[in-house]
C-alpha cells in the first residue's frame, strides 16, 4: 500500500514537471516565475484530481490550454 502512494506521488512530480515545460514553452521562457511555478502546481493538482493516472501525460495539453477544475 505504501509503495503504491509513493509510487502515486513520483508520477505526480512527473506530471507536475511536464506542465512546468509546457508552461515555459507557451510563455517563451528559460523560467517560470514564482506565480507560474505555483499556477503549475495548481495545473497538476486538477489533473490529478480530475484524471486516470494512466492518463495523466495525455492530458496535460488539455489542461494547459484550459486548466479548469472540472
Amino acid at each position: 500500500m505504501l509503495t503504491k502512494v509513493k509510487d502515486t506521488f513520483i508520477e505526480a512530480d512527473k506530471i507536475c514537471k511536464k506542465v512546468e515545460a509546457s508552461l515555459r514553452r507557451k510563455h517563451k521562457v528559460k523560467r517560470l516565475t514564482k506565480e507560474q511555478e505555483s499556477i503549475a502546481f495548481d495545473i497538476t493538482k486538477v489533473i490529478v484530481a480530475n484524471e486516470e493516472p494512466k492518463d495523466w501525460v495525455k492530458k496535460v495539453k488539455d489542461y494547459i490550454k484550459n486548466p479548469v477544475d472540472t
